[in-house]
């Protein structure tokens, strides 16, 4: 087992450095402009990030395309048109919340169907 040693350094060096420096280093504010210059500032870059608009974008097209490629429970459910060009990507795109409880109701059915049997 010994003879592994140098393959484990190797490989925490590659792998699992970033995996702890990461979080570590996203507490400052770090440009390649300026690497000597990395002032703190906490939760700010996480609190920008979760305002970003077109970070949420992003989640929820990542999400619909590993629903497309994953079996998963995804559908339509008559939300009405996109006015304005504000199509559902868009990050001003407005939901219409008073078609949830239909949505839901339509994805518990699916969901008994597929535990219980569409028969009974």
């Amino acid at each position: 087992m010994l003879f592994l040693a140098p393959v484990m350094v190797a490989l925490g060096a590659v792998a699992a450095f970033p995996i702890f420096y990461s979080p570590y280093i996203s507490f400052f504010s770090v440009k390649l402009t300026r690497p000597n210059r990395t002032p703190f500032v906490g939760l700010k870059n996480y609190t920008d990030l979760l305002g970003d608009a077109a970070f949420w974008s992003a989640v929820w097209r990542t999400v619909s395309f590993l629903l497309e490629k994953v079996p998963g429970a995804s559908g339509w459910i008559g939300n009405g048109s996109a006015e304005g060009g504000r199509n559902l990507h868009s990050p001003h795109y407005d939901f219409n919340d008073e078609i949830l409880p239909l949505g839901v109701q339509f994805f518990v059915e699916v969901a008994r169907c597929a535990l219980i049997g569409a028969n009974e």
